[in-house]
């Protein structure tokens, strides 16, 4: 699906067992088709800390401008 002039960024966290180690990452497509990808880890963590660290790391280091932000998070999406 084509979002013009919108950074799209896929986020997801995970945890096992939870809690437990975990880790978070995003994949994020701008509007003129550069990729960037990040995650990270975490030792001892929750499902819901490493699906809201997705998304506030997606935010933080992206440019600004309008970004639609995919998730299957209910907590992230609530």
């Amino acid at each position: 699906m084509q979002h013009d002039g919108l950074t799209v960024v896929s986020t997801d966290g995970a945890v096992s067992p939870n809690p437990g180690a975990g880790g978070w990452g995003y994949v994020a497509r701008h509007p003129e088709g550069e990729i960037i990808e990040l995650s990270g880890a975490k030792a001892a963590t929750t499902n819901n800390e490493m699906e809201l660290t997705a998304v506030v790391e997606a935010l933080e280091r992206l440019p600004t401008g309008r970004i639609l932000v995919r998730t299957d998070s209910l907590l992230v999406l609530r």
